[in-house]
């Protein structure tokens, strides 16, 4: 509209317009530039392009949906425009059918882009000025080598094979080469189970090599901040003392057979 419409160039909208999305372009490309260089876009960003950033739109967003308006409504008034495709009435009908196919478009899909940047606002400030978590203390997930994070896939797939290892090594194999383990866990879960219903014995084999496999990988951080392996930790410290304590129920006692 703007490239053929000399009505829609010089009315005010179209300034407007133009002013606000490049009010709101040069904030949101700085601030994406200061998170590439500090490595962080919600804590470590100068706080004055992190708030420009996320409270412009406020303003700017309705300034310039309101410009783009008038620059299709003007647009559609301007003989000039019109005419683009001949001074015939269908090809005047067909110009201004098309340029005003998008106020019907554009004008309902500005709340719900409004709205967007509102809630993406909420959540960029809460995560800015959440409190840092506490050091870990007591009994934590090991680091995961590899992600340099405290991992429950990872070490839930190596206790699990360990456990199967006990009594079947090639399902165990398995275990270690799955890939997709957030979704492909459960089969090897109901592998494991397959394996203790064989027997007795064989049930108590994999529940004593998970359990000490889970001794072995799970950490223990004191309270210098010093970390071990659970096991060790279990062996060695005496600066705490551990209790065992029992709940006991005053309700009738259930069934202790599984049946089905």
């Amino acid at each position: 509209a703007l490239v053929y419409s000399p009505w829609a160039q010089v009315q005010f909208g179209a300034g407007q317009m133009i002013l606000s999305w490049t009010l709101v372009e040069i904030p949101r490309y700085a601030f994406y530039v200061a998170a590439i260089l500090t490595g962080d876009a919600t804590k470590k960003t100068p706080y004055p392009l992190f708030y420009l950033r996320y409270s412009l739109f406020a303003i700017l967003y309705p300034t310039g949906i309101v410009g783009e308006l008038s620059v299709f409504f003007a647009a559609a008034t301007d003989d000039t425009f019109l005419n683009t495709l001949g001074d015939t009435p269908g090809a005047r009908a067909c110009m201004y059918y098309f340029i005003m196919a998008f106020p019907v478009v554009y004008a309902p899909g500005a709340l719900p882009m409004i709205l967007n940047m509102a809630s993406n606002r909420k959540k960029a400030f809460k995560k800015r000025f959440a409190r840092d978590p506490p050091p870990p203390r007591g009994l934590v997930w090991p680091i995961d080598a590899k992600r340099g994070d405290r991992s429950s896939s990872t070490t839930s797939k190596t206790i699990l094979a360990a456990a199967v290892g006990a009594v079947n090594p090639e399902k165990a194999e398995k275990i270690r080469k799955e890939r997709n383990w957030r979704f492909g866990y459960s089969k090897h879960f109901v592998g494991m189970v397959e394996e203790q219903m064989k027997s007795e014995e064989q049930a108590l084999k994999v529940a004593q090599a998970g359990l000490d496999k889970a001794y072995e990988v799970f950490e223990f951080v004191d309270a210098k901040g010093n970390a071990c392996s659970f096991k060790t930790a279990m062996d060695t410290q005496k600066t705490e003392t551990y209790q065992t304590g029992f709940v006991k129920g005053t309700g009738a006692v259930a069934k202790t057979v599984l049946e089905v």
